[in-house]
Protein backbone atom coordinates (compact mmCIF):
# COMPACT_ATOMS: atom_id res chain seq x y z
CA UNK A 1 0.00 0.00 0.00
CA UNK A 2 1.10 3.32 -1.23
CA UNK A 3 1.97 5.98 1.71
CA UNK A 4 -0.67 8.14 -0.03
CA UNK A 5 -3.17 5.10 0.38
CA UNK A 6 -2.21 4.23 3.83
CA UNK A 7 -2.66 8.13 4.58
CA UNK A 8 -6.04 8.10 3.21
CA UNK A 9 -7.09 4.98 4.94
CA UNK A 10 -6.00 6.11 8.69
CA UNK A 11 -7.85 9.31 8.11
CA UNK A 12 -11.10 7.60 7.29
CA UNK A 13 -10.78 5.46 10.41
CA UNK A 14 -10.12 8.54 12.46
CA UNK A 15 -12.88 9.79 10.73
CA UNK A 16 -15.32 6.98 11.25
CA UNK A 17 -14.21 6.70 15.04
CA UNK A 18 -15.08 10.75 15.89
CA UNK A 19 -18.13 10.55 14.47
CA UNK A 20 -18.75 6.96 15.78
CA UNK A 21 -17.83 8.51 19.73
CA UNK A 22 -19.91 11.66 18.74
CA UNK A 23 -23.13 9.62 17.80
CA UNK A 24 -23.33 7.83 21.02
CA UNK A 25 -22.34 10.77 22.92
CA UNK A 26 -26.52 11.25 23.34
CA UNK A 27 -27.70 7.19 22.85
CA UNK A 28 -31.08 6.35 24.11
CA UNK A 29 -32.60 4.06 21.15
CA UNK A 30 -31.82 0.28 22.78
CA UNK A 31 -34.30 0.69 25.93
CA UNK A 32 -37.27 -1.65 25.83
CA UNK A 33 -40.11 -2.11 28.04
CA UNK A 34 -39.51 -5.32 29.32
CA UNK A 35 -42.02 -5.84 32.50
CA UNK A 36 -45.44 -3.84 33.33
CA UNK A 37 -47.23 -4.19 36.79
CA UNK A 38 -50.19 -2.56 38.02
CA UNK A 39 -52.44 -3.94 40.73
CA UNK A 40 -56.59 -3.48 40.56
CA UNK A 41 -56.71 0.08 41.28
CA UNK A 42 -54.02 1.25 39.00
CA UNK A 43 -52.39 3.49 42.03
CA UNK A 44 -49.45 0.99 42.54
CA UNK A 45 -47.75 0.50 38.57
CA UNK A 46 -44.73 0.41 37.32
CA UNK A 47 -42.75 0.27 33.87
CA UNK A 48 -39.47 -1.60 33.78
CA UNK A 49 -37.08 -0.87 30.91
CA UNK A 50 -34.33 -3.14 29.79
CA UNK A 51 -31.18 -2.68 27.31
CA UNK A 52 -29.61 -5.37 25.66
CA UNK A 53 -26.73 -7.88 26.81
CA UNK A 54 -24.21 -6.38 23.93
CA UNK A 55 -24.34 -3.05 23.27
CA UNK A 56 -21.40 -0.01 22.57
CA UNK A 57 -23.63 2.76 23.37
CA UNK A 58 -23.82 5.02 26.36
CA UNK A 59 -27.50 4.66 26.58
CA UNK A 60 -28.39 7.21 29.37
CA UNK A 61 -29.21 9.76 27.50
CA UNK A 62 -33.41 9.47 27.86
CA UNK A 63 -33.52 13.00 29.30
CA UNK A 64 -36.25 14.96 27.08
CA UNK A 65 -37.51 11.32 25.49
CA UNK A 66 -41.26 10.55 26.69
CA UNK A 67 -43.37 7.84 27.70
CA UNK A 68 -46.76 7.93 26.49
CA UNK A 69 -49.92 5.31 26.87
CA UNK A 70 -52.64 5.73 24.84
CA UNK A 71 -56.13 4.69 26.07
CA UNK A 72 -55.61 7.20 28.67
CA UNK A 73 -53.43 10.03 26.70
CA UNK A 74 -50.94 10.14 29.14
CA UNK A 75 -47.68 11.91 28.33
CA UNK A 76 -44.32 11.68 30.60
CA UNK A 77 -40.96 13.51 29.39
CA UNK A 78 -38.23 12.27 31.52
CA UNK A 79 -36.66 15.33 32.72
CA UNK A 80 -33.39 13.95 33.30
CA UNK A 81 -30.70 11.50 31.61
CA UNK A 82 -29.80 8.20 33.63
CA UNK A 83 -26.70 8.92 36.12
CA UNK A 84 -24.19 7.39 34.46
CA UNK A 85 -23.19 4.93 31.83
CA UNK A 86 -25.31 1.92 31.88
CA UNK A 87 -23.95 -1.51 32.07
CA UNK A 88 -25.24 -4.39 29.62
CA UNK A 89 -28.60 -5.86 30.11
CA UNK A 90 -28.65 -2.98 32.87
CA UNK A 91 -32.38 -1.86 33.68
CA UNK A 92 -34.22 1.21 34.67
CA UNK A 93 -37.31 1.69 36.46
CA UNK A 94 -40.64 4.24 35.95
CA UNK A 95 -42.82 4.21 38.86
CA UNK A 96 -46.73 5.57 40.07
CA UNK A 97 -46.31 7.58 43.28
CA UNK A 98 -48.51 4.85 44.56
CA UNK A 99 -45.77 2.66 43.84
CA UNK A 100 -42.92 4.96 45.65
CA UNK A 101 -44.86 5.46 48.99
CA UNK A 102 -44.43 1.42 49.15
CA UNK A 103 -41.40 -0.06 51.96
CA UNK A 104 -39.34 -2.84 50.88
CA UNK A 105 -39.29 -2.43 47.02
CA UNK A 106 -36.42 -0.80 44.58
CA UNK A 107 -36.68 2.88 44.46
CA UNK A 108 -38.00 4.30 41.30
CA UNK A 109 -35.89 5.72 38.99
CA UNK A 110 -38.43 7.93 37.65
CA UNK A 111 -41.57 8.86 39.61
CA UNK A 112 -44.83 10.11 37.15
CA UNK A 113 -47.00 12.40 38.40
CA UNK A 114 -49.87 10.71 38.90
CA UNK A 115 -51.12 7.11 39.73
CA UNK A 116 -53.25 4.91 36.74
CA UNK A 117 -50.58 5.95 34.45
CA UNK A 118 -51.75 3.47 31.71
CA UNK A 119 -55.06 1.34 31.81
CA UNK A 120 -55.72 -2.02 32.97
CA UNK A 121 -58.31 -2.90 30.47
CA UNK A 122 -55.93 -2.13 27.17
CA UNK A 123 -52.99 0.05 26.09
CA UNK A 124 -50.10 0.74 23.98
CA UNK A 125 -47.43 1.89 25.82
CA UNK A 126 -44.92 3.90 23.43
CA UNK A 127 -40.90 5.32 24.38
CA UNK A 128 -39.52 7.91 22.19
CA UNK A 129 -42.21 7.97 19.61
CA UNK A 130 -40.88 5.35 17.74
CA UNK A 131 -37.73 3.41 19.24
CA UNK A 132 -40.00 1.11 21.39
CA UNK A 133 -44.05 0.04 21.70
CA UNK A 134 -45.73 -2.72 23.88
CA UNK A 135 -49.20 -3.41 23.35
CA UNK A 136 -51.27 -5.30 25.38
CA UNK A 137 -55.19 -6.17 25.87
CA UNK A 138 -56.97 -6.44 29.12
CA UNK A 139 -57.33 -10.27 28.80
CA UNK A 140 -53.91 -10.56 28.67
CA UNK A 141 -52.92 -7.98 31.23
CA UNK A 142 -52.92 -9.70 34.98
CA UNK A 143 -54.44 -7.85 38.33
CA UNK A 144 -53.97 -10.10 40.91
CA UNK A 145 -51.77 -7.58 42.67
CA UNK A 146 -49.05 -10.67 42.22
CA UNK A 147 -48.32 -10.65 38.67
CA UNK A 148 -46.62 -8.42 35.98
CA UNK A 149 -47.01 -8.32 32.14
CA UNK A 150 -43.24 -9.60 30.80
CA UNK A 151 -41.65 -9.29 27.24
CA UNK A 152 -38.13 -10.75 26.33
CA UNK A 153 -35.91 -8.25 25.12
CA UNK A 154 -35.32 -10.27 21.76
CA UNK A 155 -39.03 -11.37 21.72
CA UNK A 156 -42.75 -10.20 21.12
CA UNK A 157 -44.32 -12.68 23.21
CA UNK A 158 -46.12 -11.75 26.51
CA UNK A 159 -45.80 -13.92 29.43
CA UNK A 160 -46.79 -13.45 33.23
CA UNK A 161 -44.50 -14.29 35.93
CA UNK A 162 -43.89 -12.97 39.68
CA UNK A 163 -43.55 -9.18 39.51
CA UNK A 164 -39.97 -8.41 39.80
CA UNK A 165 -39.05 -4.84 39.66
CA UNK A 166 -35.32 -3.71 39.09
CA UNK A 167 -34.30 -0.25 38.88
CA UNK A 168 -30.79 1.55 37.50
CA UNK A 169 -28.74 0.82 40.42
CA UNK A 170 -29.41 -3.02 40.25
CA UNK A 171 -31.49 -3.41 42.75
CA UNK A 172 -34.27 -5.92 42.74
CA UNK A 173 -37.52 -6.61 44.87
CA UNK A 174 -41.37 -7.61 44.73
CA UNK A 175 -44.37 -5.81 45.32
CA UNK A 176 -46.53 -7.83 47.95
CA UNK A 177 -50.31 -6.97 47.88
CA UNK A 178 -51.61 -5.14 51.00
CA UNK A 179 -54.53 -8.07 52.82
CA UNK A 180 -58.08 -7.77 51.85
CA UNK A 181 -60.30 -5.54 53.94
CA UNK A 182 -61.93 -9.04 54.59
CA UNK A 183 -59.17 -10.92 55.61
CA UNK A 184 -58.02 -8.35 57.83
CA UNK A 185 -61.74 -8.63 59.50
CA UNK A 186 -62.05 -12.53 59.59
CA UNK A 187 -58.63 -12.86 61.02
CA UNK A 188 -59.60 -9.98 64.02
CA UNK A 189 -63.16 -11.77 64.26
CA UNK A 190 -60.68 -15.15 65.02
CA UNK A 191 -58.90 -13.47 67.27
CA UNK A 192 -61.38 -12.04 69.05
CA UNK A 193 -63.00 -15.13 69.24
CA UNK A 194 -60.33 -17.21 70.83
CA UNK A 195 -59.63 -14.55 73.41
CA UNK A 196 -63.08 -15.30 74.82
CA UNK A 197 -62.64 -18.76 74.69
CA UNK A 198 -59.57 -18.17 76.27
CA UNK A 199 -60.80 -15.88 79.51
CA UNK A 200 -64.09 -18.64 79.84
CA UNK A 201 -61.15 -21.29 81.03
Amino acid sequence: MGRARFAATTAAVVVFIGLRATTTQATFHEWRITEVYSDATGAVQFIEFQQPAFTVDDERFVGGQTLKDSALGHTFTFATHLPSEPQPSSHFLVATPGYAALSRVPAPDYVLPANNFFSTAGDTLTFATFVDQLQFTGAQFPTNGTSSLNRDYAATTLTTARNSPTNFAGQSGSVVPEPAAAGLLACGAILALRRRRASRR
